[in-house]
């Protein structure tokens, strides 16, 4: 069960009024009926919201809230609009849209665990902007929601100035966080000066371009040899993905042999711990280890040791360690 406004980012000029609606829906998204009253309150004076949710701008003011609350079964649910109030109202609003930076498309690739990457790390997701204007083409800064209709498969998460606000993301860029294969809609919205404005790009969350396969060392419970394995044992990348594989021992080396290493490609993981830090540090950054087979290679003072590969060519690409036998799979589409 939730409660949910009609707006959550309203752009107001002083003396302008604006009406919040409040829906109280099951857990299955409809609208509960039998509900209690919805209250309205407001977080100070630059703003007043009467019993209808009728909400006047009183003073200019960066950002303010007016939250809407309702209780059912003893429960109490609440949502809430932040605002901001300019001394008068901007040109009317001619453009808004999601921006997407140049040469970047809407079918992306997840990432393991869902990490956010950075330029120059390696631009995985798109960075998501807003950009409002009006007629001449001047910007209109104003305050924006983002949503998703399928958070599990992607989001849009904060990055600069801006902010989580009640668990919504309101102002400045986001990029777009995902996390598994699948397919969502990213909205921005806004209510402004009158006016309600709404953008949306869907984004195609295809398998991911980076990926890394950890070696773990074990001991058997039948035996006192150590052996390495593969974790994940199997991965399923996209193509052209790089695949790195890290051993964080420095007493049990790991190599990798392919079944067919001619499709096997040199690369360098441009995401991985020591190349992020040569940038950080301006080091020498570390340089790609061959392409084709990995020889055994472990961790050393300096931390775990990297060795990454690239895929270019869709197929399953089986390997295995001859140290320990363990065998892993690639899986490219």
């Amino acid at each position: 069960m939730a409660m949910q406004l009609n707006q959550h980012a309203i752009n107001m000029a002083v003396h302008d009024t604006m009406r919040l609606t409040a829906a109280t829906l099951t857990g299955a998204g409809t609208q509960l009926m039998g509900a209690g009253p919805v209250r309205f309150i407001t977080k100070d004076s630059s703003v007043t919201v009467d019993s209808t949710g009728l909400v006047t701008a009183q003073f200019a003011i960066p950002q303010t809230l007016v939250y809407a609350s309702v209780t059912v079964h003893g429960v109490t649910h609440t949502d809430s609009a932040l605002i901001q109030v300019t001394p008068t109202a901007p040109a009317p609003l001619v453009g808004f849209a999601i921006q997407l930076p140049p040469g970047q498309d809407t079918n992306v690739a997840v990432n393991t665990a869902g990490e956010v990457v950075f330029p120059p790390f390696g631009l995985t997701f798109p960075v998501l902007s807003h950009e409002a204007t009006d007629a001449s083409g001047d910007s209109i800064p104003l305050l924006v929601y983002y949503s998703s209709t399928n958070p599990v498969v992607a989001q849009a998460t904060f990055i600069s100035m801006g902010g989580y606000l009640n668990g919504k993301l309101y102002l400045g860029d986001a990029v777009l966080q995902a996390f598994q294969v699948g397919e969502a809609t990213i909205s921005v919205e806004t209510w402004a000066y009158g006016v309600v404005k709404r953008s949306s790009r869907t984004f195609i969350v295809g398998p991911p371009h980076f990926a890394k396969i950890r070696m773990l060392a074990e001991t058997p419970v039948a035996s006192l040899t150590q052996i390495g394995t593969f974790t994940p044992s199997a991965y399923t990348v996209g193509v052209g993905a790089v695949v790195t594989w890290e051993d964080d021992s420095v007493d049990v080396p790991i190599d990798v042999v392919f079944d067919d290493s001619s499709a096997v490609q040199e690369s360098i993981d441009i995401n991985s711990t020591p190349y992020i830090s040569c940038l950080v540090f301006n080091t020498v950054c570390p340089t790609a280890t061959g392409a084709g087979n990995i020889p055994p290679f472990q961790a050393d003072q300096n931390g775990p040791g990297d060795r990454a590969r690239s895929f270019p060519t869709a197929g399953t690409y089986t390997y295995h360690s001859s140290l320990y036998g363990t065998r892993g799979k690639i899986i490219v589409r």
